[in-house]
């Protein structure tokens, strides 16, 4: 799959510490991969990722995608496809410490434990068995985000609606990234959604009849 992003992570963020964590993640990933070991995917001059940086962009993209927006059937089942096809190739280990290094080995530890009791996953990396409350709670989190995903709407109109969708990415954040305080995270998101509400209303007021 192709996506055409002007930087591989979201590194511009009204919320500072994961703004971090995908800068951290981009440099970390750019070192992983050359020219040289980045084969060419025989159009135009596209390349694809090498394993080691691909297993750090999936982590990554889903990562992202799980505190934004939730996450589908559709990608855990990328996640197993991906781990197990570069199963005998990825570096295990390696991995292991990166995510730990930034901080969200927690994260792919819940998203294996998922895939291996509901899918059938066998997790090289990350295996072992999370504490059993956090397991549990991880697990009813992504059965939920599951369900919900493209059910409920995260427009942001109604304003409650959107409210409820940044709480309840901030419960994510304090779960995986660790506590939050209300004007790191809460601050900055309100002042962008406001700003963007108040710019939908001018245009709203500003159209022809």
């Amino acid at each position: 799959m192709v996506e055409n992003h002007r930087t591989m992570f979201d590194t511009v963020l009204p919320f500072e510490r994961e703004a971090d964590l995908y800068r951290r993640m981009e440099r970390m990933t750019g070192r992983l991969f050359s020219l040289n070991t980045a084969p060419p995917l025989g159009v135009g001059t596209a390349r694809e990722l090498p394993p080691a940086a691909a297993a750090l962009f999936l982590v990554g993209h889903t990562f992202r995608h799980f505190c934004e927006e939730g996450i589908n059937a559709r990608q855990l089942c990328d996640w197993i496809v991906f781990f197990d096809h570069h199963a005998a190739t990825l570096d295990h280990p390696l991995l292991e410490r990166r995510l730990r290094e930034l901080g969200i080995d927690a994260f792919a530890t819940a998203i294996n434990a998922f895939c291996a009791a509901r899918l059938g996953f066998r997790p090289a990396f990350l295996a072992g068995p999370p504490d059993p409350r956090s397991a549990a709670a991880s697990d009813r989190l992504i059965t939920r985000m599951i369900e919900r995903y493209r059910r409920t709407s995260h427009v942001h109109i109604p304003v409650a609606g959107s409210l409820g969708h940044l709480l309840r990415r901030r419960r994510i954040y304090d779960t995986y990234l660790g506590k939050t305080r209300f004007g790191e995270f809460l601050g900055p998101e309100l002042r962008r959604y406001f700003k963007w509400l108040a710019g939908r209303v001018r245009s709203t007021l500003t159209l022809p009849a």
